[in-house]
């Protein structure tokens, strides 16, 4: 496949399928892809993806990423007792107050735990003494009513002489310490400035202006050494119904360019669920560039688009004309692909059949 075979397919389908797309020819061998922005309405974007299934007595839920939503759920669960794990280039397990003592001492994990907002700021005091000196950087989530997701952790620290930084996602609330906060996007920031008697300052006063809202049990999640979670797999011992769990998942309030996520649900055919988290994004000219040696090199990354409408249709329409397209990556053990010939499965299937990973085939007719 070269440039002057993917043009047409492509024209046909910004055509089609009325997509505010452009294709520039700038040269023999390169193409642009651009995105209109005169008087275009907001596309869907792609925020993260779940995929939701059951492996016997285990749920195992494959995510793009850590959100706050998934995050939520699984130190919910693992505070109630149920054995909860995140797979990420090895195990990090949860553990709740009776079952910390399980942990060996090595590698990450999360400690969750429900505790009454009262104690917070003195809890909180006594952990940044008992890491004070601790090497590594971690970092503490709280899911608090009518603020949402508080974190805290010590990524700038000197281990000598400890600052803490304290964020508040999109809160619900707006409080009087916000005052002394950096404000951005809706989001509440101490960078850089706390030290532990002044972060037990900040938690004290927050707490004074939440009781009287009747806030009292709040869920906790330390993370012993804090990581970019990404293309992550978890799993929760549970007998609860996988709708159930997506509907937890989804009920939780997550913001993203000043509005909430918004969900897709779909059932599969096994019975496992795939769950699309979107935002409604302004066009803003964005564009990519394809030549024939991106081609020859299999260097095509069409989900440069956030369009999620627009990579579809370009996935579907380059598999029924050219070539089988790969739409989503969830992980290494399993790949999506879109095929049209009965040829294509035939060699797809001959190209996985020594490896580990399970290629989920879709045609398209």
């Amino acid at each position: 496949m070269r440039v002057e075979d993917l043009y047409p397919v492509l024209a046909r389908c910004i055509e089609e399928n009325g997509h505010h797309y452009r294709l520039n020819r700038l040269g023999p061998d390169t193409l642009e892809i651009e995105e209109e922005v005169q008087d275009c309405e907001p596309y869907r974007a792609l925020f993260f993806q779940y995929h939701i299934c059951r492996k016997g007595d285990t749920v195992v839920i494959r995510s793009t990423y850590k959100d706050d939503g998934l995050y939520f759920y699984l130190a919910c669960r693992a505070a109630s007792g149920q054995k909860v794990n995140i797979a990420f280039h090895g195990e990090h397990p949860f553990y709740n107050q009776d079952s910390i003592a399980e942990y060996q001492g090595t590698g990450n994990y999360h400690l969750a735990s429900f505790f009454d907002l009262e104690y917070l700021p003195g809890y909180i005091e006594a952990h940044c003494q008992r890491f004070s000196h601790y090497s590594e950087y971690w970092s503490y989530h709280f899911f608090i009513p009518h603020l949402g997701r508080v974190g805290l952790n010590n990524h700038t620290s000197d281990p000598t002489q400890p600052l803490y930084n304290l964020d508040f996602d999109h809160p619900e609330r707006k409080l009087k310490i916000f005052q002394s906060a950096i404000e951005k996007d809706g989001c509440y920031y101490f960078r850089n400035a706390l030290t532990t008697e002044k972060l037990v300052e900040v938690l004290e006063e927050m707490k004074a202006e939440l009781q009287p809202k009747d806030v009292t049990t709040i869920l906790s999640c330390f993370e012993a050494v804090h990581q970019n979670y990404f293309d992550i797999e978890s799993t929760i011992e549970t007998d609860a119904s996988l709708a159930s769990v997506v509907e937890e998942l989804t009920a939780y309030r997550q913001i993203v360019r000043e509005g909430p996520v918004q969900f897709a649900v779909t059932e599969n055919a096994d019975g496992s669920f795939t769950v699309q988290a979107y935002y409604f994004q302004e066009p803003e000219g964005y564009s990519y560039t394809i030549s024939d040696e991106d081609i020859s090199d299999g260097h095509i990354s069409l989900d440069k688009f956030l369009d999620m409408n627009f990579y579809e249709d370009m996935c579907r329409a380059i598999a029924r004309q050219l070539c089988p397209t790969m739409p989503t990556v969830e992980d290494l053990d399993e790949v999506e692909i879109y095929y049209h010939r009965d040829s294509d499965r035939k060699l797809i299937a001959s190209l996985f059949e020594e490896t580990d990973i399970t290629p989920i085939l879709t045609q398209v007719k």
